[in-house]
């Protein structure tokens, strides 16, 4: 049982110290923490100016690259349209957290068929690397 308050303890204190990822934190380098897919590969960059590079590396090492210039902040969300010739084919919603230099974005990978409907969302998370 004390071993039990102890760990409670300790997990509500690195909780508590954890802060929203402001516009700076967010603005660099991350890498998926978990394949959205079997054997996948996501990156994403956000640039100052307000665009995100996105990569998609699949396990048959085919790529996706898309450059996003409808990424937007909404409060703690960030939030980036990804389009293909014109069609809206993902969506990212995400938000994230810091506790001293572990930074993290967590959120939902909306997917659009060509004709402009969702059909699927996928749980994504992400962790900031330096490059």
């Amino acid at each position: 049982m004390k071993f039990l308050v102890g760990f409670l303890l300790v997990l509500v204190v690195g909780v508590a110290c954890a802060d929203n990822l402001t516009v700076n934190d967010v603005q660099s380098f991350w890498q998926s923490d978990y394949p959205t897919t079997s054997g996948e590969v996501d990156e994403l960059e956000f640039y100052p100016d307000g665009h995100v590079r996105v990569l998609r590396i699949f396990k048959d090492n085919t790529k996706q690259e898309f450059m996003s210039q409808n990424a937007f902040r909404l409060n703690d969300l960030e939030i980036v349209e990804l389009f293909d010739n014109g069609v809206l084919r993902y969506k990212l919603v995400l938000a994230g957290w810091r506790t001293g230099r572990t930074k993290k974005l967590f959120g939902t990978m909306f997917m659009y068929e060509p004709n402009g409907y969702l059909f699927n969302g996928l749980p994504v998370s992400f962790r900031q690397e330096i490059r």
